[in-house]
């Protein structure tokens, strides 16, 4: 856990084991020290929430990387640069600066499949209403 974790009482349960899957997706209270850990859902129900935020940009990420035609010429590489350093952030690039399409294209749909696999696992534990 990182420098920003504060443990709970140890006899709560509940809280321990809400830590535990905060911990499996990957929330684990690191920060660079200036703004705290960021959000950290207190609750199942907030996680899911959160998780399904963050899986649409994923999947909005994914499409892009799915329809996107590549640049050909040096023109094109260096405009795609300025107007999709978004997108190409973050991902390997060869010599030249450029992202190898399926390479980022198999990058996005392990992202996507991991955290449906989050969500899901999540979704799991929530207790089921009563009828």
């Amino acid at each position: 856990m990182g420098r920003d974790f504060k443990a709970p009482p140890k006899d709560d349960y509940r809280a321990w084991q809400h830590l535990r899957r905060l911990y499996k997706v990957g929330i684990a209270f690191h920060s660079c020290g200036c703004g705290g850990p960021g959000l950290v859902p207190a609750t199942a129900e907030e996680l899911v929430s959160h998780l399904t935020q963050q899986l649409s940009g994923y999947v909005e990420q994914l499409r892009y990387w799915l329809i996107r035609s590549a640049p050909i010429t040096k023109i094109e590489h260096e405009a795609d640069k300025k107007e999709n350093w978004h997108q190409n952030w973050g991902l390997q690039k060869d010599d030249k600066g450029r992202v190898d399409a399926p390479a980022a294209l198999a990058y996005w749909q392990g992202r996507v499949q991991q955290l449906e696999h989050h969500i899901a696992e999540v979704k799991r534990q929530l207790p089921t209403p009563a009828r």
